[in-house]
């Protein structure tokens, strides 16, 4: 509901969309989400919002767009696990070092 100068509305009625419209992209909302759940754990958890979005478009044939992938993965409470680079360190052996001779 939305309060405008003492009236109330439906944001739908604000925003000039029709009801089913809504009920049809709640309900397109809950499918992507199943399919999201089960992608996500299928990945161990490693998927992240860009690679879910191409996993929808190639296996599930669904154009979806990254930011309304990435909120639905909010509203579900899932995030992929950061993978850090593994950083090289120094070698604990002495190294011989070049005389100097300039």
């Amino acid at each position: 509901m939305c309060l405008f100068k003492g009236f109330t509305f439906r944001i739908s009625q604000v925003e000039k969309i029709s009801r089913i419209k809504v009920r049809a992209r709640k309900r397109e909302n809950q499918y992507i989400m199943e399919i999201l759940m089960d992608e996500f754990i299928a990945s161990n958890q490693q998927a992240g919002y860009r690679s879910l979005t191409m996993i929808l478009r190639r296996n599930h044939g669904l154009i979806v767009n990254h930011k309304r992938v990435r909120r639905l993965m909010r509203k579900l409470g899932i995030a992929s696990i950061i993978r850090w680079k593994c950083k090289s360190c120094t070698i604990s052996s002495e190294q011989e070092a070049a005389e100097n001779i300039l």
